[in-house]
């Protein structure tokens, strides 16, 4: 709340909230409250998954009318929905070591009316007791935040036969600049999903995988 309250920026001021996670939207909503703010009922909400736009019924009267997201969870796709409401004035919740970079660098460029606020910061736990990551086959990653952990926790982690997967665009360009060698990629055209794509490379894989049928 401190670090919020220090960059004096009214959220009220805002017609339009970005919402890049789930645990952006539980920051978000969790200053909300201690604030003593009600959020407005038109106030619209643009958020970078499908999931985090479905989360968001745990703090919002849900409606299709004023929730949008990116279909393919990239911050372009994300960008263009905005293009069609940039009168508004948009919030943009970070963290304060910020990993979405694409999305501002969009937004700098299309000259986007937001403020960038910096609302919580991520830590990362020591896993290595509870996790081995060496004993797996494959790895799967859903955020950058899981790439930075897996680094923070395994600083000379070596890839080797290991298989990586990764959902999103931002989480691909984090394993890239860790080194990693990406195997599996969703959302694409063929697989938008990521169980999908995982599904489509053990089939090519047989009968490495021994998958069962």
């Amino acid at each position: 709340m401190k670090q919020f309250l220090s960059q004096k920026i009214s959220i009220l001021d805002h017609q339009a909230i970005i919402l890049t996670s789930n645990l952006a939207v539980d920051h978000f909503f969790r200053i909300v409250s201690e604030l003593n703010i009600t959020m407005p009922a038109d106030t619209k909400y643009f958020c970078t998954h499908e999931g985090t736009a479905d989360y968001l019924q745990k703090f919002i009267n849900y409606s299709r009318k004023k929730t949008y997201f990116s279909e393919n969870g990239t911050a372009k796709k994300l960008l263009e929905k905005m293009l069609r409401h940039r009168s508004n004035n948009f919030f943009l919740p970070t963290t304060m070591d910020s990993s979405i970079n694409q999305l501002v660098e969009l937004l700098d460029e299309k000259k986007i009316n937001y403020t960038k606020a910096e609302f919580f910061k991520i830590s990362f736990p020591d896993v290595r007791k509870k996790i081995d990551v060496f004993s797996y086959d494959m790895l799967i990653f859903f955020s950058p935040y899981g790439i930075q952990s897996l680094i923070h926790n395994y600083p000379d982690f070596q890839q080797g036969n290991t298989v990586i997967g990764v959902l999103g665009t931002r989480v691909l360009a984090a394993a890239q600049d860790a080194g990693l060698n990406v195997q599996i990629i969703a959302p694409t055209p063929k697989h938008p999903s990521i169980l999908s794509a995982v599904d489509n490379y053990l089939k090519k894989t047989t009968p490495r995988w021994k998958i069962k049928q």
